[in-house]
């Protein structure tokens, strides 16, 4: 029989000499360790990974106001701008509403592009950004369940200090580097007609505010549907709603021509008791358990989403917040 080979068993081989060599042993076990704990600093802090599938999903957005026609043009404009791309293959444009779009860009494969999604999209933010009076951005593709990379939520009582403090913050994150495609839902505003009561002329005329409110409701948007009279046929009623015509409610000294009534049944010029100008304000006023609500929202770009928000949380317009003012959670 021949002698039984010696086999080579390289972990009892290694624990012998740990177990001579106990005390260097444990030195190079700590060693390890420390140097272990300086790579922390360089271990990625996002959750999810965008990747690449193949696809980019963008939004446009107009001013509130903006025509169909106008928003018709701007997505026309930016479909050929993506087909002028290489990278590109096919883009579909999806309306939303009046003033907004989804745009789809199916990218070439792989093996036939020189870019990568993120590539892809850092180069057409530099071509989409000459189309002026547009907001467009591409949608996150991560697992976050928003729309953009990074979002920062403030909610405040009082409205006035909520928009200063989300100004603030929209600038100074436009300034922080890895930060793109920086916007406010507090910077979209509509413009309006500002009709300002002067209660001490109104008094001295015996015309309540009331009376200059439902003169312009009126004028402007009709009665209330209870109110409305009715036009009475065989099989059911229509109701009578009179306002000026939209054409006349474009010109603002159509408007300052408008009678209120006072209270002795006189009619009073409503520039007699009131203001009247053209002005700007939200186009939206969004609430969180009665709170008002804006939302400062960024795209990444060579950036981790844990340094972008220490980064963001770091900027003197939040830290620290000032008093009335705090960020809302947001869950992602």
């Amino acid at each position: 029989v021949p002698p039984k080979q010696r086999r080579i068993q390289p972990y009892r081989t290694l624990l012998n000499v740990a177990l001579r060599h106990r005390i260097v042993t444990l030195l190079i076990a700590v060693a390890v360790f420390i140097g272990s704990l300086q790579l922390v600093p360089y271990i990625p802090k996002g959750l999810f990974d965008n990747g690449d599938m193949g696809f980019s999903m963008a939004t446009v957005e107009l001013p509130p106001g903006s025509s169909l026609s106008e928003t018709e043009a701007v997505i026309l404009e930016v479909n050929r701008l993506f087909q002028e791309n290489a990278a590109v293959e096919s883009v579909v444009a999806t309306a939303e509403t009046v003033n907004t779009a989804d745009i789809f860009i199916n990218l070439l494969p792989k093996s036939e592009r020189e870019l990568s999604r993120a590539e892809f999209e850092q180069q057409m933010r530099d071509v989409l950004r000459k189309i002026p009076g547009t907001r467009i951005a591409f949608r996150s593709q991560g697992a976050g369940g928003t729309a953009k990379d990074l979002s920062i939520v403030l909610k405040s009582e009082n409205g006035e200090l909520l928009r200063q403090t989300a100004e603030a913050l929209e600038r100074q994150m436009r300034q922080s580097p890895g930060l793109v495609e920086v916007t406010s839902s507090n910077s979209l505003v509509k413009p309006e007609i500002l009709i300002e009561p002067d209660p001490a002329r109104a008094g001295d005329l015996g015309v309540s505010v009331q009376a200059i409110a439902r003169t312009a409701s009126l004028a402007l948007i009709g009665d209330i549907e209870s109110n409305l009279a009715k036009f009475n046929l065989p099989d059911r009623q229509i109701p009578i709603r009179v306002q000026l015509d939209p054409k006349a409610r474009e010109d603002i000294e159509n408007l300052k021509n408008l009678r209120v009534a006072s209270q002795d049944g006189k009619l009073v010029p409503i520039t007699a008791v009131a203001d009247i100008r053209l002005g700007s304000g939200p186009a939206e006023i969004e609430r969180f358990n009665r709170f008002r609500k804006v939302s400062v929202d960024a795209n990444l770009q060579g950036i981790s989403l844990g340094a972008a928000l220490d980064n963001a949380r770091a900027l003197p317009a939040i830290n620290p917040l000032p008093p009335g003012v705090a960020r809302q959670p947001q869950v992602k």
